[in-house]
């Protein structure tokens, strides 16, 4: 602990020993401090909205990620439209939802593993990417997802597989 002694010297309790240097009046003390809150402040702001920006613009999806890929697996409709916006899931007949899941489910049944590459915006939207690697193939797949207030717009696989 760093305290005053009598002469004004910063005594440094830990140590035992003075500082050597002065006490400086309490105005400049008081704007020290006033300029240490608000730059702690700044940087504790700039760490939350960077939290949060990442948490809602960069959200990372996983959860409806797995569902989508769960649902291809199994042929689930209803799990995969329980993940879709309203007008995406409106669009996608239960036909084209089998179609799509054709080429990939076995290889979604054979066992798979997701990585999140990042997020590119593109008109305008977070388009996020994952990595699909399969546990049966050396090929992996292109995820491509856009999340709107945690509902899916719209995805896109790339898949090396025909």
């Amino acid at each position: 602990m760093i305290y005053c002694d009598s002469r004004m010297s910063l005594v440094d309790e830990d140590l035992g020993t003075s500082t050597g240097q002065t006490h400086e009046p309490k105005q400049n003390t008081r704007i020290r401090e006033n300029k240490m809150k608000a730059y702690v402040t700044l940087l504790l702001t700039a760490v939350l909205m960077t939290t949060m920006a990442h948490t809602s613009a960069g959200d990372t999806g996983e959860t409806q990620v797995r569902t989508i890929l769960d649902a291809l697996k199994t042929g689930e409709v209803d799990a995969l439209r329980s993940v879709l916006t309203e007008e995406f899931a409106s669009d996608l007949t239960d036909q084209a939802i089998r179609d799509l899941s054709r080429p990939i489910r076995s290889h979604l049944q054979g066992g798979y593993g997701i990585h999140h590459l990042g997020v590119l915006t593109q008109d305008d939207f977070p388009v996020q990417f994952w990595k699909i690697s399969f546990e049966d193939r050396e090929e992996d797949a292109l995820l491509r997802i856009v999340i709107f207030d945690g509902r899916v717009a719209g995805f896109l696989i790339t898949r090396p597989f025909v």
